[in-house]
Parts: structure tokens; C-alpha cells; sequence
């Protein structure tokens, strides 16, 4: 899968923040529902009594809220009517839709019509298009009410202020009966918001815009793509070979500007990035066991970074320090032995097998001398070890700029220093690494919309750092 497509803003967002490990990996786009305004006959219409819901009746239309705003409008005036187009998919609400209305006294004011092929002629009485939805994506019977003239009265589901105007949406029963009993009525601008969000002609451009947009890949007998740094670029990645000269020290700028972003790269989750690098692969993680009396809590949470590799990798074996915490993790059953990888030898173990990556997430902060740990690892698992993959916090992030707005820095106690993707690969150069490409990913915790649009236009203002390096 190369692209996906929703129909609206709001849609793309839920799919980002709730399949994260899915979405970073291919690009998105938002084309909104069309209408053939054509198709639906436009008049000149006012406030009225016929009321009308198109659509199945099951729990994501909140049947419920649709039968409380109806028996309060009648309460108001007996003469309002809901004319419903559509049938029942759920028998519980089925039994209580039909229980409530005789316990409300509705049963005069609810006209059931089933299914019904031609919406444009049978919405030729109504008044008011009512839609009590939980959630909706781009809703075809709010459009083609619309379209003819007819007042949308839309519950205020997430994403809905991105679609309609405010006036026709309600929060609560009471905000319902003041826009079904407002004088304001104005079907020409309905029909307008249509044609100008919504027009097929429009929606139709931005599809042949899409197909056209999208080349083929060629594939080498290798299976290699032949446009991989084009593939890579997509997906947020950045090559920094170009700096080489820089990184080795061959030549100096002071005032050096490189590209370490594009815009509106896929929005990456660290764990899942790292979860989709090593899946399938034989790994060694680094300094991976985390402070004991978290580890548990994390491994109920799925957000022990550990054992969420080892559940994806070929091979996957921890080195640490840490004896407590090893105590822990070998009691859950997680290989983890202890090895300092400044002063022991490579354990027999590690060197009885070669290993694609070595993972050193969230570790290079803490070390007092980062060059010479990396050399360290650089001599000892050279020949071992094809690649290395960093983790680092970003000193770029936006949490540190919002912090730098009211004088704060924000930091974990017990780090050394703070990480560019420049600084970093310098440090990873001169170490005896050749550094192959970086990208910013986020890390864990919920994100408003907002932020989200922020850290997929800007990837720089991300959480971490991710680095790829060959032995």
C-alpha cells in the first residue's frame, strides 16, 4: 500500500493517532466526499415542520439523541414531523427506537419510509436535514440535503467544525431546538458551502491530480527499488552524505546551513519506527533494561522498548549494566546479560552470531564521553554487527522551544548533552561509523490535532532523533 485517502481532516488524524505503526510508512492525502450538484433540484425553502433523518438507524447514528431532540421540539410545537428514510441494523435499538417512541407519545410524529432509491424527490417537502451521529466521515446525506436547499442540523461529532459551518451544528438538545426554530434560513448559501467544498467537478480533479501523481517504482532482479533515496525521502528520511566533508573535518563552515528535513513528512512514532526497522532481523540492544522498578509497569503498557523488539525481531539480546534491572527483565524471561562495553571483552554469546543491527535507543545522553564509547563499540563489534541504529532526544524539539518561551529547560537529571542531527552524526563519524540516514520521530502520549499538523509540516520539532550507521 503506497497511499491512503480519506475524506476528511479529522479521519486522517484518528488514523494517525490510533494506527500510528501503519501510517508513518505511507503517504495520505484528504479528498473530501463529491456531489453531482446537478443531480439534486434546488429551490428556495424556509423554516417548517417536516424534519427529515436519511441513513441507517444503529448506534454510530445515536438514535437516541435523535428521539430526545424530536420529543423536546414537540413538546415545543405538536405540528413538527421526523421523516425517516432508512431501515434498522440493530435489533436492541430497533426495540428500544419503538419502545421509546411509544413511551415519548411520538407515535405521530415519527413517519418511518424505509428505504428510499429517490432522496432527491422525497426530500422535496422536508425542511430540515437532521443528523445525531456520533462520529461520520463526510457525510453523503448532510451534502445532498444541502445541496438542495434543505438546513442541515448536524451534531457536534469530532471533526465536524472542519466540514460544516458552525451554524449548523448543536452540542445539546437545547442548541437543536433553538436552529430548528431560528428565522434564520438561507438555502442559497447551503447549496453554496456545497459547491464550494464539496463539487464532485473539484473532488474528481483532485483524484486524476492523485493518479497522475503516482509513478511507478522500478525494481532491480535484487529486489532493490532503483529510486530508494526518492523512497526514503517519502518516508521522512534524510542522507547526509553530503556533509561528509564537513563531518570528517576536511573542510569548515561557521556558519553551515544543511537540510535536515522536508515538510510534511509522515508523522513517526520512535518505538513503532524502531519496532518496523528490526522486525525480522537479529538484534543486540544496548543499555535496554530501564530502571527496575519500571520495568513491569512499562511491560503491562507496551511501552517497554525491549521486549516490544524482541517480540518482532528474529534474535534479540539485551546488553546492560544495570544488575538489578537485568534481575528483573531475566526473570520475565528476556535474555539480558551484564556487559560493559567500555571495560569487558564481547561476551561468547554475541560472538557466536552475527547480528544485523545494534540498538542503542535513548543511550548516547547519558554517556560522559560519547565519542570514545561509540569507539569502543566500533572496535569491538566490527565484523559482528553490520549497522547501528541511535536514538537521542532532539535539542530541536518543541516541547524545549515552548520551555525556552518562559525561561525553563525541561530535562531528565542525568543527562550530558544535548543532540543535533549535525552534532550527532559528527559524534557517530568520528567514532569510525559511516552515518547512511536520520529522521525525527515523536514520542509516546496522546496529540491534539493541532500538534499533529504542527509535527508533520515541521518533522524537526519532533521528540528523538533516529540514526542509521554502518560498522
Amino acid at each position: 500500500m503506497d497511499r491512503l485517502i480519506f475524506v476528511a481532516p479529522h479521519m486522517q488524524q484518528l488514523f494517525e493517532q490510533y494506527f500510528p505503526r501503519i501510517a508513518y510508512r505511507v503517504e495520505k492525502e484528504v479528498i473530501p466526499n463529491g456531489v453531482d450538484v446537478n443531480r439534486f433540484a434546488f429551490r428556495e425553502r424556509g423554516p417548517g415542520f417536516n424534519l427529515a433523518y436519511v441513513g441507517y438507524i444503529n448506534h454510530k447514528k445515536n438514535p437516541s439523541l435523535l428521539l430526545q431532540c424530536l420529543d423536546r421540539l414537540v413538546r415545543e410545537d405538536s405540528r413538527y414531523r421526523l421523516y425517516v428514510a432508512g431501515v434498522h441494523q440493530e435489533r436492541r435499538f430497533e426495540v428500544y427506537w419503538n419502545h421509546m417512541i411509544q413511551t415519548l407519545g411520538l407515535q405521530d410524529h415519527v413517519i418511518m419510509e424505509g428505504w428510499v432509491n429517490d432522496i432527491d424527490a422525497w426530500l422535496e417537502d422536508k425542511n430540515f436535514l437532521i443528523s445525531t451521529s456520533v462520529h461520520e466521515g463526510c457525510p453523503y446525506n448532510v451534502l445532498e440535503a444541502a445541496a438542495c436547499g434543505i438546513k442541515p442540523v448536524v451534531h457536534h461529532f469530532h471533526g465536524a467544525e472542519k466540514l460544516f459551518p458552525e451554524t449548523w451544528l448543536f452540542r445539546n438538545v437545547e442548541e437543536f431546538v433553538n436552529i430548528v426554530q431560528s428565522p434564520d434560513y438561507d438555502s442559497r448559501a447551503y447549496r453554496n458551502w456545497i459547491i464550494d467544498h464539496f463539487d464532485q467537478t473539484d473532488q474528481i480533479d483532485a483524484i486524476d491530480r492523485l493518479i497522475a501523481s503516482i509513478k511507478p517504482v522500478s525494481v532491480s532482479l535484487s529486489g532493490r527499488s532503483s529510486d530508494s533515496a526518492a523512497l526514503h525521502e517519502r518516508d521522512g528520511w534524510i542522507d547526509p552524505s553530503t556533509w561528509q566533508a564537513y563531518l570528517k573535518g576536511e573542510k569548515f563552515d561557521n556558519g553551515l546551513q544543511l537540510v535536515i528535513a522536508h515538510p510534511d513528512a509522515p508523522l513517526v512514532y520512535r518505538q513503532e519506527l524502531l519496532k518496523d526497522l528490526v522486525k525480522g532481523q537479529a538484534i543486540l540492544d544496548v543499555g535496554c533494561a530501564d530502571h527496575a522498578p519500571l520495568i513491569e509497569q512499562k511491560l503491562q503498557q507496551g511501552r517497554w522498548l525491549h521486549a516490544e523488539l524482541a517480540r518482532v525481531a528474529r534474535r534479540c539480546v539485551g546488553l546492560d549494566v544495570d544488575e538489578e534491572a537485568i534481575a528483573v527483565a531475566q526473570r520475565l524471561g528476556y535474555p539480558i546479560y551484564r556487559h560493559n562495553v567500555l571495560t569487558d571483552p564481547v561476551p561468547d554469546e554475541v560472538k557466536a552470531e552475527h547480528w544485523d543491527y545494534m540498538v542503542l535507543g535513548e543511550v548516547l545522553e547519558h554517556i560522559d564521553n560519547p565519542v570514545a564509547f561509540l569507539q569502543q563499540i566500533h572496535e569491538k563489534y566490527r565484523g559482528l554487527v553490520d549497522r547501528l541504529i541511535l536514538t537521542v532526544p532532539n535539542a530541536l524539539k518543541w516541547l524545549n522551544q515552548q520551555a525556552a518561551r518562559q525561561h525553563l529547560e525541561i530535562i531528565n537529571s542525568d543527562h550530558r548533552f544535548w543532540f543535533t542531527p549535525y552534532t550527532l552524526s559528527k559524534v557517530v563519524c568520528e567514532a569510525g561509523f559511516e552515518v547512511e540516514r536520520f529522521c525525527f520521530a515523536q514520542g509516546p502520549g496522546s496529540l491534539d490535532g493541532r500538534t499533529i499538523d504542527l509535527l508533520q509540516r515541521y518533522p524537526a520539532l519532533r521528540d528523538h532523533i533516529v540514526l542509521i550507521a554502518a560498522f
